[in-house]
């Protein structure tokens, strides 16, 4: 109120010029916060025998009781009218407002003064300028104060409000920006929005831990340490039923709900609470949830406020979730450039084999981990390599998986693919093939911990058994270390699996760029194909492998175009227009900005997408849509042939020809968003793409439309 006072004397002082009452106000604690309007006499005598705050402190116990305009006694017999100021539904100050007397009550009065107050001759002499109130009179002055209190409320309140946007959207402003440099924390993003809204006396985030499974992480507020570490399933209580139904929901006088157990159980008894999902990329992540144990809250003050710093919320575990990948990703980089430079160095096969099952279990920290190899040169011979496995234990897993890898009837698909085992001593374990092209030469098996989710490894593990199986073929193949054809084959198959948008970029440039030299006529011997290769990727941990200086010099040239600098052969400029053009979203207007290209060349690169693009839309026209067979029974059975498509997987993929979300997805099959997107993993990875739209576009290729 302090920079709002003077408004508010102002308006007190023309009150009561306009009732003839004498008026201050309080706060709740009984301590004045304007200067008194239009004392009289009575009352200026009164003051100079106590101080005001005495005279006050007899009125404290009963303040929190009124909730409008109500007659109190005050001191020696007169009256008062004392009325709340409420500020967004709380009463957070008191006018008080006298002094009168009752009507035909002034005799009683004077008797009072006389025979029970020393020194009374003043406030006798004043008593006559106090008016007496007839019935009338007095509802009079208790509606014109009424009126001043909702004035002042309304004021007060209005102010409030803005003092309450102005730091949200300070805490807004600052949270976002602590969000673009990665400096914003859940845990202080919970404290700060706690602080920010004093009308909740407990917040916190409950997030998943597994399917349907949840867990409070963080919480603030009084009598709340017993709840850290709660847990919850989908549709219990009320955190549960907020994930069930994942919208906002609100609850009032709550104390003999049964579903409020779990907070009573724990010395919590709140009377309003409100619940609200937070999402991650578009899934649910958890609940945010908080309340209030005595006032019960304004579900319309508390919306606006929790959407807000639940936008907030989802954002930031977002970013998080976002750097956290991209640090794996580039953790995982980081590994490979390593594993690509020792592994094509290392000249002895045990070597690689040793140093596939270090990485490995030291990747994952799981109970073991080992290869079952089968030399080439030897095929009656199968070898172990492992860590963390004993002999009887290597015997019994070891002839296990030599017999379902290496058996003659063995389904060349199964085993070209991961997939997930047991030991007979209940480890879950990884299973990857070490394939170079349709030649199996083993298998790494990697134990993982229980309770861990086995597909953040799985792209890892299978680009190490993609190298694993590519440096083993060239150590059985005697091929020198430096053949540049076969580094370069390597580097490709390892990024597949590694960064497909990058993998995938190439096979389009290499695409693009055979076809525009073939338009142009610019004889190729194969030059042009591995500079497309290796132009997407870093290629600095194998320069010292590749042979050919032209290949080199083509590959830096590209660089060096798309830093707009000149360069001296043709194939460069090639390539740098093409990947300019798919970098930009296949926009023929940004090739433009290549001013180091010949101004030619990109003209008749213009005029070679514009033939290419008409040919293929009356590839289009011609190819009539309703060709395309529905067998699905017969598709159903390919899938699940050679792509290993489970009946469920498909039932998911059915869905998405059709155009449904992972959410729509889930509410048709009655499973969990998070169960949906397991099995888009697991289709993206058996169907060997990396979008859902390369999924599609394979399906449709298949000659398979939707059911």
């Amino acid at each position: 109120m302090e920079r709002n006072i003077t408004f508010i004397q102002d308006i007190q002082d023309a009150y009561s010029l306009l009732t003839h009452l004498t008026i201050y106000i309080t706060d709740h604690n009984g301590n004045v916060v304007t200067n008194v309007s239009n004392a009289g006499d009575f009352e200026k005598e009164i003051l100079n025998r106590s101080d005001i705050s005495e005279l006050i402190n007899g009125y404290i116990r009963t303040l929190s009781t009124i909730s409008h305009p109500a007659l109190m006694d005050g001191h020696y017999g007169v009256k008062l009218i004392v009325s709340p100021i409420k500020i967004n539904g709380e009463s957070g100050y008191y006018i008080f407002a006298g002094t009168f007397l009752e009507e035909s009550t002034r005799g009683f009065v004077r008797n009072y003064l006389k025979n029970e107050v020393e020194r009374s001759d003043l406030l006798l002499t004043y008593l006559n300028t106090i008016p007496e109130l007839a019935e009338d009179e007095l509802r009079l002055k208790m509606e014109q104060i009424g009126k001043l209190s909702e004035v002042l409320s309304e004021y007060l309140g209005v102010e409030e409000r803005k003092k309450h946007e102005a730091k949200k959207s300070s805490f807004i402003y600052e949270s976002l920006d602590s969000l673009r440099t990665h400096n914003l924390h859940v845990d202080s993003l919970l404290t700060e929005m706690a602080t920010i809204n004093q009308r909740l006396d407990f917040l916190g985030i409950a997030t998943e831990q597994e399917e349907d499974h949840f867990k409070i992480d963080t919480v603030h507020g009084k009598h709340t340490d017993l709840l850290k570490g709660l847990t919850f399933l989908t549709g219990e209580g009320f955190l549960g039923r907020t994930v069930a139904t994942q919208s906002f929901q609100f609850w009032k006088n709550i104390h003999s709900d049964p579903r409020s157990r779990k907070f009573t159980q724990r010395g919590m008894e709140p009377t309003s609470l409100f619940c609200l999902p937070i999402y991650t990329n578009h899934s649910l992540k958890g609940v945010l949830f908080g309340g209030s144990y005595e006032k019960e809250l304004d579900v319309e003050l508390v919306k606006e406020d929790v959407m807000v710093f639940s936008s907030l919320l989802s954002m930031t575990l977002t970013s998080q979730n976002m750097t956290d990948t991209l640090q794996n990703h580039l953790m995982e980089l980081s590994t490979f450039n390593e594993i690509f430079r020792i592994i094509t160095t290392v000249k002895d096969i045990r070597r690689v084999l040793y140093i596939l099952v270090d990485i490995s279990i030291n990747l994952i920290r799981g109970p073991f981990s080992c290869i079952i190899y089968k030399s080439g040169l030897n095929e009656s011979k199968v070898e172990v390599v492992s860590r963390g496995l004993s002999q009887e234990e290597i015997k019994d897993y070891g002839n296990h998986v030599a017999k379902k890898a290496f058996s003659e009837v063995m389904n060349g698909q199964d085993r070209m693919h991961s997939q997930q085992s047991q030991t007979s001593w209940g480890v879950n374990v990884l299973e990857f093939p070490l394939m170079f092209h349709d030649h199996l030469y083993g298998i790494l098996c990697v134990g993982y911990p229980k309770g861990e989710d086995p597909n953040k490894y799985t792209s890892f593990l299978s680009s190490l058994s993609v190298a694993g199986g590519v440096s083993i073929h060239l150590r059985e193949e005697n091929k020198a270390i430096g053949n540049e054809d076969y580094v370069i084959e390597m580097l490709h198959k390892m990024m597949e699996k590694l960064n497909p948008p990058a993998h995938h970029l190439t096979i389009k440039l290499m695409e693009l760029v055979t076809d525009f030299a073939k338009f142009l006529n610019v004889k190729d011997d194969g030059t042009l194909i591995k500079a497309c290769t290796l132009g997407v990727y870093d290629i600095d941990p194998i320069r010292s492998a590749i042979d050919t200086k032209r290949l080199l010099m083509i590959v830096d040239e590209v660089k060096n175009i798309l830093q707009l600098n000149k360069a001296t052969q043709i194939e460069s400029e090639l390539i740098a227009l093409v990947c300019t053009y798919l970098n930009q979203g296949e926009n023929l207007v940004a090739i433009n900005q290549l001013t180091s290209v010949d101004d030619q060349l990109k003209e008749k690169f213009k005029m070679f997408i514009n033939q290419k693009t008409m040919m293929i839309s009356e590839l289009l026209i011609e190819n009539n849509p309703s060709q395309l067979q529905n067998n699905g029974e017969e598709f159903r059975n390919k899938l699940r042939k050679d792509y290993l498509i489970s009946t469920r997987e498909f039932e998911v993929l059915n869905y998405v020809l059709k155009g449904y979300s992972n959410r729509d997805i889930a509410a048709n099959l009655f499973i969990s968003d998070h169960t949906v997107k397991n099995h888009m993993t697991n289709i993206l990875q058996k169907l060997g793409v990396s979008d859902r739209s390369q999924a599609i576009a394979k399906v449709y290729q298949m000659g398979f439309s939707p059911e």
